[in-house]
């Protein structure tokens, strides 16, 4: 299956010689880009555990509300009451928000509101993104300009889909560098699934692929390129929207929950929620634009079901 993973970005060469020598070269290069996911799947083990200590740690001798904690000393304590004054039911909504997510902002306390699962959301996985964004697009480059010079002229569709789909990696890889951390995160999962999706759907291809391997190259790449490039303008599209901006979607709160969900079967529970907050919380202390629609919309639907 990895090698059919390998073949199927490959293409029909024009020259037999040079074509099939350097596609053997980029195909190593594969392999060992793959081998690294074993490496990388542990460092996700090892930060999986971690984040489970961090979070066990985070809500020990937690109460509930900040309203039962106390300080060592008096007047550290009156001066945080003092701070905090009457947002005392939004700081513990945001303390909520942090022990279930692993980082509380406003983007997640406003779509946990809208009934969006977002346990563990500060956590994803870099197997998968890392692989999809850095090794296979340097080897993606390398096979642009490989086509340039040795496909077949006709296939030009092909280094014009591979052309948009390196350029799309990189300003993802980009995004995930300078984006915040909530948003980082969203972004590793957007292509995290979407990679998985790319792969689902090929995999019948790759089968046939598979099949002869020994005396052919794969000669329909098109639809592989197609598909590949169909995913990263797909995640490049979340990406730049954002949390919020995808919230904002016709159906963005079912986009949010298939992203952040960690397993298809939490995916089928956040669903059922049908947008009932996963935390109980007062109307947020941030008076943004967006909070305040969706606490209007909140009001209104609950005035229309009381009529």
């Amino acid at each position: 299956m990895l090698v059919g993973i390998v073949l199927e970005e490959s293409a029909e060469a024009e020259d037999s010689g040079y074509g099939f020598a350097i596609y053997a070269g980029l195909q190593r290069l594969e392999l060992l880009a793959f081998a690294s996911a074993f490496y990388l799947l542990e460092v996700d083990r090892v930060r999986g555990t971690a984040a489970v200590s961090e979070a066990a740690q985070l809500g020990r001798e937690y109460a509930g509300s900040i309203a039962h904690a106390s300080c060592s000393r008096p007047e550290d304590d009156e001066h945080i009451r003092r701070e905090i004054g009457a947002k005392m039911r939004e700081v513990d909504y945001a303390i909520e928000v942090l022990m279930a997510a692993g980082v509380s902002t406003p983007s997640l306390r406003a779509i946990a509101r809208r009934g969006v699962n977002i346990t563990k959301a500060a956590h994803s996985e870099l197997t998968m993104p890392l692989i999809f964004l850095v090794p296979l697009n340097i080897i993606g480059a390398m096979k642009l300009f490989f086509n340039v010079f040795y496909l077949n002229p006709t296939w030009i569709v092909i280094p014009a889909l591979e052309a948009i789909t390196v350029v799309v990696r990189v300003h993802l890889l980009w995004m995930t560098l300078c984006s915040p951390p909530d948003e980082t995160c969203f972004i590793l999962m957007v292509v995290t699934k979407l990679a998985i999706l790319y792969l689902i759907v090929l995999l019948p291809e790759i089968l046939v692929w598979e099949s002869f391997a020994a005396t052919h190259i794969p000669v329909n790449s098109w639809v592989a390129a197609c598909h590949r490039c169909f995913c990263c303008l797909a995640a490049e599209f979340f990406a730049v929207l954002g949390i919020r901006g995808t919230a904002r979607l016709p159906c963005g709160l079912r986009f949010l929950r298939l992203f952040l969900a960690r397993s298809f079967r939490g995916y089928l529970s956040a669903c059922a929620r049908n947008g009932e907050e996963i935390f109980w919380c007062e109307p947020c202390c941030c008076n943004c634009n967006w909070c305040a629609d969706a606490e209007s919309s909140a009001e209104s639907s609950s005035e229309g079901s009381a009529d």
